[in-house]
């Protein structure tokens, strides 16, 4: 399976953001302002991957509930630890 160069524009930006957001998590040494700003960019990211599947992609509509159910675990999960950290 070949992928249009708008999906593969896709991929390589969602890679970026993933990767972003893992340097401010491992920036925390320099600054707890960094680490929470991965935290919420992490879990904004998962949410806007799913949004675009939804937008460019076919899908199954069980496998749609599934992403959504698995994307509002995991953005939930985030705000969590964000709320934690900004909380202490």
């Amino acid at each position: 399976m070949r992928l249009l160069k708008q999906e593969t524009t896709l991929l390589i930006f969602t890679n970026l953001i993933a990767v972003i957001a893992w340097f401010l998590i491992l920036a925390v040494q320099i600054s707890n302002t960094l680490l929470v700003m991965g935290v919420f960019l992490l879990g904004v990211s998962f949410v806007v991957l799913f949004l675009v599947e939804i937008t460019f992609t076919l899908m199954n509509h069980k496998y749609k509930v599934l992403r959504f159910l698995l994307t509002a675990a995991v953005f939930l999960s985030h705000m969590i630890v964000l709320f934690c950290l900004v909380g202490s």
